[in-house]
């Protein structure tokens, strides 16, 4: 079963409400932390590092994440957490919707009438919307191929004794610092979209492509506010100390 960002999920064994992480206690579950988990992640992080990042995807030991969710399955029905069912259901889920958002988008922003582009700010709005569509695909692939696989091969690693390949990192903090940096540019696009809008104010003669591409940014802001807080607030701290109880 699958529903919209505002409502529940269940996919692999992991539920989402809102922006509560379900399943996972303590003080990172819940929302009002992001700014301490976000300063304990980022500390040591270097920019340098994120060309790196960029390279290291075909590096790291492929981990079958949707084998570790089969097997984690009877644990996860007992209300033991997992992080590999947290990160399906962010990748099915809240990526598939953002890669969705982003078609919809680009082809509504592609299919604008002369008429709109003379209107204030709409120029740069799609040019703004570009760069975010640009770095967001960038951004989610560089979790599926560099920082899921790695946290689904500790949780491997914890729970079956597997094998754990040599981290192309020195550490699971260093690329968290990056996914947040990222993020962080992400948010700051959107809100210069919205700066360039007015909250996104359209004018009585704007085409329907138009409205629709303004709805669809705003509604597309929320959604990847809730993503990054799934992240910031659950899944990366966790993570962290899934890699501290296994690499020690």
């Amino acid at each position: 079963m699958t529903r919209g960002p505002e409502g529940t999920e269940e996919g692999g064994g992991a539920l989402y409400f809102g922006h509560a992480c379900v399943g996972f206690d303590g003080p990172l579950s819940r929302t009002g932390q992001v700014s301490a988990s976000r300063r304990s992640i980022r500390r040591g992080t270097l920019h340098a590092y994120r060309s790196e990042m960029d390279m290291v995807g075909t590096n790291l030991r492929a981990v079958e994440i949707r084998e570790l969710v089969h097997l984690l399955a009877p644990a996860q029905r007992a209300g033991d957490r997992s992080l590999v069912a947290l990160i399906e259901g962010i990748v099915t889920h809240h990526h598939a919707h953002a890669r969705s958002e982003l078609d919809r988008l680009s082809a509504l922003a592609a299919s604008l009438h002369d008429a709109d582009c003379t209107l204030a700010g709409v120029t740069e709005v799609v040019e703004c919307f570009a760069t975010l569509e640009r770095e967001l695909r960038a951004h989610m692939t560089k979790e599926e191929l560099v920082v899921f696989p790695y946290i689904a091969a500790l949780e491997g690693a914890l729970r079956f004794g597997r094998s754990l390949a040599r981290s192309p990192f020195s550490a699971l903090q260093q690329p968290l610092g990056v996914m947040l940096d990222e993020q962080d540019q992400a948010r700051s696009l959107l809100g210069s979209m919205r700066c360039m809008t007015r909250d996104y104010t359209l004018p009585s003669s704007a085409s329907p492509a138009l409205r629709a591409l303004y709805e669809g940014l705003e509604a597309l802001e929320v959604a990847l506010e809730e993503h990054g807080r799934l992240e910031t607030d659950c899944l990366f701290p966790h993570a962290l100390d899934l890699e501290r109880r296994v690499r020690g």
